[in-house]
């Protein structure tokens, strides 16, 4: 099975007389057993597409009309085959990769992008054609590298039915230096927002390379008990269930692990209660206005 599609509906005909408030699109695979419910339509609507969907699979669809009260009526199934394309998109331009500048056991890796309709992404692979990244959204990658060597890349383009491109190649010979794989220092500053939602933000560990920091409510550091997040990102939403305390920010180097934790305590305010609070009563029931 491929990678995804989607299933185009062409158009309906409305009931003669028209008196369907919303119309309810339902698809799944023929195997499975439920339906999954993909939209609720305006009434007046004779036409959906149900994007996503894996290729080289048969589905059945099925369109339900419901009246102002809620009734659904029996509802119209159909089949459908998913058919994916076979011709491949291009092959990555523009391949290249640099090292950075100031920590040099970073290496840039950066391509132009494909022009395809249809693209999913792209797949980075080593000189030996080992996967090394499955799947990449983007035209950039930072990658990670420990020691001096000569280092070789393939890149390929990926469409949404499975096809991929041919490999485009890049090539360096890195000199790595041994200050610039070093253990992470800690974040010099963060804060906890406290809103509609909470969030811990950081400032970058710059020190060395970092593959991804931990956010935690205790010391503990790689363990899932007490982890509110794992993030390559700066910032990160949180769940806190007590209304005081501490958030520890930990940033991890692949070869020297964890650095020393960021400490960022937080004070969420007491509500206050409503002021001015006028109840009245009578034989409709009791309002209450504040």
């Amino acid at each position: 099975m491929a990678l995804c599609s989607v299933i185009s509906m062409g158009t309906w005909q409305l009931p003669r007389e028209k008196v369907a408030k919303n119309i309810i699109v339902y698809y799944k695979p023929v195997t499975a057993k439920e339906w999954q419910q993909f939209k609720v339509l305006d009434g007046s609507a004779t036409s959906v597409t149900i994007p996503s969907v894996a290729t080289d699979v048969n589905y059945d669809v099925k369109i339900v009309c419901t009246n102002n009260t809620g009734a659904a009526y029996e509802g119209v199934e159909r089949a459908v085959y998913v058919s994916g394309k076979e011709i491949p998109p291009a092959t990555p331009k523009g391949f290249k990769v640099t090292q950075d500048a100031v920590n040099s056991s970073v290496l840039h890796l950066s391509w132009e992008p494909n022009t395809e309709a249809d693209l999913h992404g792209y797949t980075l692979y080593d000189g030996n054609n080992v996967v090394l990244i499955k799947h990449i959204g983007g035209t950039s990658y930072s990658y990670f590298i420990p020691n001096t060597g000569n280092y070789s890349f393939k890149l390929s383009a990926v469409d949404t039915s499975g096809n991929e491109s041919g490999k485009a190649e890049a090539r360096i010979t890195a000199s790595v230096s041994a200050e610039s794989v070093a253990t992470p220092k800690a974040p010099a500053r963060g804060e906890i927002k406290i809103g509609k939602t909470i969030t811990a933000a950081w400032d970058p560990v710059e020190n060395t390379y970092i593959d991804y920091y931990e956010v935690r409510l205790d010391s503990n550091v790689g363990q899932s008990n007490n982890l509110l997040a794992k993030t390559t990102d700066i910032r990160s939403e949180i769940k806190l269930s007590a209304r005081r305390g501490a958030v520890f920010v930990y940033a991890h180097n692949p070869v020297k692990g964890y650095g020393p934790a960021l400490r960022l305590d937080y004070n969420a305010a007491v509500p206050k209660a409503p002021t001015n609070v006028k109840v009245k009563g009578n034989i409709t029931g009791v309002s209450v206005v504040f």
